[in-house]
């Protein structure tokens, strides 16, 4: 059982996905526990600490207040551009996670490698950009909303 906050929907997989993999151990291996479980830990930890971290920053993003959130827009930039160029872009982890828990690490870590890329590209302020205009929307709207009553 894993004990992830229930904002990125992945509990229930990783723990199917933990069960296979155990199965697959064990069917490969027999009960040779101290081959199995040293194996298990290096192939499953990692992909379900990632996951754990996701899910935190999920719940983060559930509670914010205001659409201006920089990496709200940024994941929505690697949406367009993946839709743009799917052959050179990947979507947000999110995307691919909830198809594929158990290769969580290596997707966060390609994403990471993405976005290093992408700073050469400038997106990232063209991102704060953008996260700058809908701050000042936001503010404007609110202000004009509260000064109606």
């Amino acid at each position: 059982a894993h004990a992830f906050l229930p904002f990125y929907g992945q509990g229930m997989s990783t723990g199917y996905g933990d069960c296979l993999a155990f199965i697959k151990l064990l069917d490969s291996y027999g009960e040779d526990w101290e081959k199995i479980l040293p194996m298990y830990q290096k192939n499953r930890k990692k992909h379900t600490d990632t996951l754990a971290d996701l899910s935190k920053g999920a719940f983060s993003r559930y509670r914010r207040t205001t659409k201006a959130d920089y990496a709200a827009v940024y994941d929505k930039f690697d949406s367009i551009l993946y839709n743009l160029f799917p052959k050179t872009f990947a979507p947000p982890p999110y995307v691919l996670v909830a198809y594929n828990p158990g290769h969580a690490a290596e997707i966060v870590k390609r994403h990471k490698t993405q976005r290093k890329y992408a700073r050469f590209l400038g997106i990232p302020l063209l991102v704060g950009a953008v996260t700058g205009l809908v701050a000042i929307a936001e503010f404007f709207n609110i202000s004009i909303s509260s000064h109606k009553d």
